[in-house]
Formats: C-alpha cells, structure tokens, sequence
C-alpha cells in the first residue's frame, strides 16, 4: 500500500475510468491538482471508483462531471471528454429537466429521487428518449456545507417502453375481443392505437376495395391534414422505411416529427391477398429496430384478424338468409347444405388455427395470464409465465382454492369473488403475494401487477374471469436496493469525511 503514487490513492482501481483520471490534465479543469482536492472529494471518488453501479459525482460550483466505468454507455459519444466537463454543458440538452433537482441537493442539502424519469438526450448524436431511475445525494464539504452531489442511477428504457408496447397490445386485444362486425373492428382499433402516440406519432388505415384504397380511420392527424386526402402521400407498396422528413406531418406525443414511415399489410386468414394496409410514422427518438418492427406487426396482425373475424360473421349472416330461402326446395336446401358445410368446415379449420396461434402467442406472451370459469374460479387455461409464477402445478380443471392453498387469506380469493359477482375489472399494482413455487420449500414474497377482467355471454352474464399481470418483484427489490445503495452511500461519505478531518 506505501508503494502507491498519490495519484492511485486518490484514483484507486484498475478501472477505465481511474485510469483516465490518473492521466487526465486535471490543471485544465476547475477542479485544479488532485493532491490539493478536499478530503471529502478524494473519498466520495473512490467509493464512485470503487463502485459495480452506474454512479456520477458532481463538484464545485460547476458540477464538473465525473463517473465510473458503470456509466459510461449512458453517456454513449460524450465519454471521454465529458471527464470533469461543467455538468450544464455535458448535459445541455436536459439542463432544464435537471437544473432544479441539482439545485435542490447544493442549496437545500436535500437528496432527491425520481422513478423512470423521461430525458431526451443526445449521447448518440441525435435526441433520444431515454428512461432513468435517479437519486441525488449531497456530499459535504469540510464547512459541513454541501460541496458536491452523488447520483447513484439506472437506465430503465428499454423496460419502460416494453412495458408501454405490451399495454397497447393488450388493450387493442381487448377492445376487439367484442367486435363482429367491420365497424366495430375500426372502431376498438382506433381507440387502441391513439392511446399511444409516443410509439405511434401517426397512423393510417387503408382498406383495399377492388381497384380503390380508401382510408378507414387515422390516429394522431388533425381534421383538414394533407394526410387524409383521398389518395394516399406514402407509397403503400413499399416495405422499407420511407424519408418522410420533407413533409410537414403530425408529430405525436412529441415536439418532432418523424423522419420515417412505416407500411406494414394487413394480411387475412391463411396469408392470402392483403385487406389493407397500416402506415405508422416512426418515433424520431428510437431506432428503428426489430423489436420496433415487430410490434407493429403484432399490431397488424390483431387488426387483420378482427377484419376476418368480421367478415366471416357477416358470410355467417348471408348463409343464414340464403338457407332460408332455399327451404323453398328441397333438392336446392340439400345442395346448399352441402356447400354450407364444406364453407364452415374450412372456416372452422382457419379459425382453430387463428385460435392456436393466439394461444401460442399468449402461452409465449411475457406477462402471465389464465381464464377462470364459474363461481368457484376453475382454472381453464394458463400460460407459461403463470405456471412460473406459482410453481409448475397441475392447475386444469381445479378451482382456484383447491390449486393454490397457500394463497389463502391473503385477500385474492375475495378479490375474485367479489369481480365475479359485480361484473366489474380490478386493477391492482405492486401486490404482494406469498406463494409455494416449489415443493417442500418455504413461501415466497413476490409482488404482482394485475388485472382481473369479468368475461360475460351474449346476454351480459358473468361466466369467468381473464386475469392478467406483471410479476415485478425484480423492479420492486431493484428499487428497495437503490434507495438502500443511496442512503449507506451518504453515510459513508458523511462518515468518512469526518474520519479524515479528524
């Protein structure tokens, strides 16, 4: 340990970062020769040195910026020469979203604490819509006074929009579980889609008719744009994202418009010849990536399959008034019957395997679902995220209180019942759930979001109920140990900081 330079005491690691600031020219900075910094600085830097979590510190009167190896991909383009640049110019696209918590921890001493917090940075060149999870902290300085600032973050971007994608997958999934005809299709379609203008600025629905392509509905286009003219601006033919940004189009939930559009068809039942297609002008703030691409698709393929099921509802109506007709005569009612018959064998046949795939796709889906029929909550189907949920059980055909005992009296069962009796949905968030996942083992605490959805007939009675969630015990424990990380963090400073003045 007597064998270190100054410098790797005060820079301590092997790290990029310590090695960058034991090179660095610190005279070209505010912050001047290291050897003559406060204690209280030199030890705030080897706990962020020191630290495996995403960690900047903030010093002096300009904030000059430093940070650790864990931070680095948030910074993207701006490392390295962000090392000790004033935080209000490194960060100058997000200075006014920052500037008055900062204030906050130097002129109050108080820390402060924001959960998934939207901030459009530029750390790839252009802006970008980012997600974080952030607390600062003060750091006194040998007066006692606040000298600097702590933030211990994490990046939740990429959860936050999965999650936002997933809701607007299941509301338009649920907006068209009733719909039976054209109209109704359109309409559960439009109210789904305008719910989320930050993945989908805008959007257009073309249904084709013979030689003409008229539009259906438009979300997030003001009445009068060029866009609903009676011929399409994009290239419907096209698949490839398309150079938009010559034309003056709406922008969505955000203050610029998109650069791309994208069409993607909207294929019937059996991939025959497409009933239209949905162009989506493509959030300027994301790339454009497979799992963009895909949920669109998802998007897609839910209209398309509302679109058949209409039609094929409508061919159920027509059928019915030409059997009626045709009882008329005998021979013709024979004839027609065994047409009807061949047509509804092949209509089942698309239909069951419409039916499979959803129900691969939910067996597959991220989030856990299950159907429960009757009173007593029998379980019909589940898919694989439930099964995970509660232990690999045999749950088909058990009610509820006979496949998961250990749940009893923890207020789920009551919350069921009481869905069930009223017809009305529960939304719960963040509930916590003692469960048996495995055998023999001891319960375990999870924490759930949820939604009990009341599945009714045709005449309005209650008959199951669709449950559907999140397990987000990973979310809740990440965040119980960032508050926990920051508040031993401040007292090591506090401490440490006392220890070297004495």
């Amino acid at each position: 340990m007597n064998d270190l330079t100054p410098l790797h005491r005060i820079f301590p690691g092997d790290s990029e970062m310590a090695q960058l600031m034991r090179a660095k020219d610190w005279s070209t900075t505010s912050l001047g020769n290291p050897e003559d910094w406060p204690q209280a600085l030199k030890v705030a830097i080897g706990i962020l040195l020191t630290s495996k979590f995403e960690m900047w510190l903030g010093w002096g009167p300009e904030v000059a910026f430093l940070y650790n190896d864990a931070y680095r991909p948030t910074l993207g383009i701006k490392h390295p020469e962000s090392l000790a640049k004033p935080t209000k110019e490194l960060w100058a696209e997000i200075w006014d979203d920052i500037e008055g918590r900062i204030r906050t921890v130097y002129e109050d001493g108080k820390a402060t604490w924001d959960r998934a917090l939207l901030l459009i940075i530029e750390r790839s060149g252009v802006p970008e819509e980012t997600y974080h999870t952030f607390s600062y902290s003060p750091v006194l300085g040998e007066d006692g006074k606040t000298a600097g600032l702590l933030c211990a973050v994490s990046e939740e971007t990429h959860r936050v929009i999965a999650e936002r994608r997933m809701e607007t997958l299941r509301m338009l999934s649920q907006n068209l579980a009733g719909a039976t005809d054209k109209a109704s299709v359109i309409k559960a379609a439009r109210l789904a889609l305008s719910d989320n203008l930050r993945d989908l600025p805008f959007t257009l629905i073309y249904l084709f008719n013979e030689d003409e392509t008229p539009l259906a509905f438009s979300t997030g286009v003001p009445d009068g744009h060029d866009l609903l003219g009676p011929q399409p601006l994009i290239n419907l033919d096209s698949r490839a994202p398309q150079d938009v940004s010559r034309m003056s189009l709406p922008r969505g939930a955000w203050d610029r418009q998109p650069d791309n559009a994208i069409v993607v068809p909207l294929v019937g039942q059996g991939g025959e010849a497409a009933l239209g297609a949905m162009v989506v002008g493509v959030n300027a703030l994301r790339p454009f990536d497979d799992d963009y691409y895909g949920f669109l698709k998802l998007i897609a393929g839910q209209i398309s399959a509302g679109l058949s099921g209409a039609e094929a509802f409508e061919s159920e109506r027509r059928r019915a008034l030409a059997l009626s007709d045709a009882l008329r005569m005998r021979q013709d009612a024979a004839e027609l019957l065994e047409q009807t018959n061949a047509r509804l064998s092949s209509e089942v046949d698309q239909r069951t395997a419409e039916r499979d795939r959803l129900r691969s796709l939910f067996q597959h889906a991220p989030s856990f679902m299950c159907v429960l029929s009757g009173p007593e909550h029998v379980f019909e189907f589940m898919n694989e995220a439930y099964l995970q949920l509660v232990g690999h059980r045999d749950l088909v055909g058990k009610t509820i209180r006979q496949a998961l005992p250990d749940v009893q009296g923890q207020g789920y069962f009551e919350i069921l019942d009481q869905v069930y009796r009223s017809g009305e949905p529960y939304i719960g968030r963040d509930m916590a759930v003692s469960v048996q996942r495995r055998p023999d083992a001891a319960p375990e605490e999870r924490f759930v979001n949820l939604v009990y959805q009341p599945i009714v007939n045709d005449t309005g009675e209650v008959t199951g109920i669709f449950a559907e969630g999140y397990d987000v015990t990973h979310r809740k424990r990440a965040e119980e140990a960032l508050r926990r990380l920051n508040e031993s963090l401040a007292s090591q400073v506090e401490a440490r900081t006392r220890m070297s003045a004495i």
